[in-house]
């Protein structure tokens, strides 16, 4: 009993978590062309560790590729001058899709795993910017864009040619189109319009099959506030969460600036939003949020926004299974902590890179943090680790990926000044995640007292071959019920006091010496 408490007081006062990352490579490479301006890098990882990066050369599309632990590649030109807002996907194959506006016009190219990219597609009109992609497990693409002020999109199926006339989203006065799939094939849109009655901005929703039509657009954000620039996921069921700023607005003076969210389950219509943030007071254009799924079904969301107008704040947070916000948890206050990024990989690790300014050495450098995405410590944030030299480094980007169940993998990129040029450079983490148990079993059992029947649940499961292994932590529904420790023989748990076949889902996840989680196994009963 005293390591439970010891666990949990070490977690609920310090607020920290052991690092699955281990190391970071340094110095960073620098994998854009020397004497050359750069810009708006992104990174992206495949499930097997290999990493693309895209960024921008004078306004030239560029990109290399990092099979893991080999170097990087040469690079390759994508497409002509006047590029701006690159965006790049990579499917768990290894399949690449990039996607840009070139002088007013969106394109899209493709490199399939270990070959080389192919030669630019036009997807859109004249008068096109903002495109976004989002690609799923299969390979299937999605892009959105906007035209004249409308959201427009095309689908590409894997290993097929780009559907043919854009599907139209919304006709104008639209903005900040986003786009994500889930696994299953789901396909919501989100971005914000102004309604032309009241004259406030609302978020709003589309949504498909990866090989259907769009449906109708529908208003999720509450219509008499405004709502932009929102964010979306969707899970492996089908299930989406939006987020998004809402404000007021006096003459030039933003208040009350809060991160909303809405949940609209794989089968039925959008909930009505809740905060999830406190309120600020900087213009949400200026603000950046993201959000995620873990493979076990919970939300994470990071965000900045700002308390005083000038210095900038990151938080974050992530529901429990019911999808309920379960708060708001700092990560840095900083003045120049301007953008975040954030990656998942598939046991529920999350990693954030940040820009923030180090006073003791008069530096913007690149911070990297770890968390969990549910189980014992979920929310808290690791130390920070500076990944970046040099003195000035913003705008980073990151891609993480597991493989094998315990390799860990993380890719970042950012922009570095040397100087004379920006610059993109690039670091690579990696580190161990701890075994898992598994196995994992449950029967019900019953004992007869005569005046009452006790119905009651044995879990048991194989033990973690983790070499730290220090204990185990049993839930139910999601909820933590006890912890066990490794030594412990048998291995099992008994869960009195149960219904007879009354349904349940239970977990089993180990824990090392440092306190670390693993992934959480589960079993449905009955």
């Amino acid at each position: 009993m005293k390591r439970i408490f010891s666990v949990i007081f070490l977690c609920l006062s310090l607020s920290v978590t052991a690092n699955e990352i281990d190391t970071w490579s340094s110095p960073p490479d620098t994998i854009s062309t020397t004497g050359i301006d750069s810009s708006n890098p992104h990174i992206a990882m495949d499930a097997a560790g290999n990493a693309v990066a895209l960024w921008l050369e004078n306004n030239v599309v560029v990109s290399k590729t990092k099979l893991l632990n080999m170097a990087w590649s040469s690079p390759t030109t994508l497409s002509a001058a006047g590029a701006s807002e690159p965006q790049l996907v990579v499917d768990p194959a290894g399949n690449a899709t990039a996607i840009w506006v070139e002088s007013g016009v969106v394109k899209t190219a493709t490199k399939l795993f270990n070959l080389a990219w192919g030669s630019a597609t036009t997807l859109s009109g004249a008068g096109s910017s903002t495109p976004q992609l989002a690609v799923d497990t299969a390979g299937d693409v999605v892009a959105v864009w906007l035209t004249s002020g409308g959201v427009q999109s095309k689908t590409q199926l894997f290993g097929m040619s780009w559907s043919g006339s854009a599907d139209v989203l919304s006709a104008s006065a639209s903005a900040a189109p986003q786009v994500n799939i889930g696994p299953n094939g789901t396909v919501v849109a989100v971005w914000h319009a102004l309604n032309g009655v009241t004259s406030i901005f609302n978020v709003t929703a589309a949504t498909k099959t990866i090989s259907g039509s769009w449906s109708a657009s529908s208003i999720v954000s509450d219509p008499s506030i405004n709502s932009v620039y929102p964010q979306v996921a969707v899970d492996q069921n089908g299930n989406a969460d939006a987020i998004w700023f809402t404000y007021n607005l006096s003459g030039t003076v933003y208040s009350n600036v809060v991160l909303q969210s809405a949940y609209r389950p794989a089968v039925g219509s959008w909930a009505t939003p809740v905060n999830v943030s406190q309120a600020g007071k900087r213009n949400p254009a200026d603000l950046v949020a993201k959000v995620n799924f873990s493979d076990a079904g919970n939300v994470i969301a990071i965000w900045t926004n700002s308390n005083d107008g000038e210095t900038f704040r990151i938080d974050s947070a992530q529901t429990d299974l019911n999808l309920n916000w379960t708060g708001t948890e700092p990560i840095i206050t900083n003045l120049y902590a301007y953008t975040v990024d954030l990656a998942l990989n598939s046991i529920g690790d999350a990693f954030a890179v940040y820009m923030a300014y180090d006073s003791s050495s008069s530096s913007i450098v690149i911070n990297a943090v770890e968390s969990h995405v549910g189980g014992f410590a979920a929310g808290f944030w690791g130390s920070p680790v500076t990944i970046s030299l040099g003195t000035e480094n913003g705008f980073p980007k990151i891609g993480a990926v597991i493989v094998g169940g315990t390799n860990c993998y993380a890719a970042a990129a950012w922009i570095n000044n040397d100087g004379s040029n920006n610059i993109i450079q690039s670091s690579f983490g990696n580190g161990i995640a701890v075994v898992p148990p598994s196995n994992l079993a449950v029967v019900q059992q019953s004992t007869n007292f005569g005046v009452f029947t006790e119905y009651y649940n044995v879990l048991s499961w194989t033990a973690s071959t983790d070499p730290n292994l220090n204990s185990y932590i049993i839930y139910r529904n999601g909820q933590i019920v006890t912890f066990i420790d490794a030594t412990t023989m048998p291995l099992q748990f008994i869960d009195n006091n149960r219904v007879q076949n009354g349904p349940v889902v239970y977990g089993v996840s180990a824990i090392d010496s440092a306190d670390t989680e693993s992934a959480i196994i589960t079993v449905n009963f009955p």
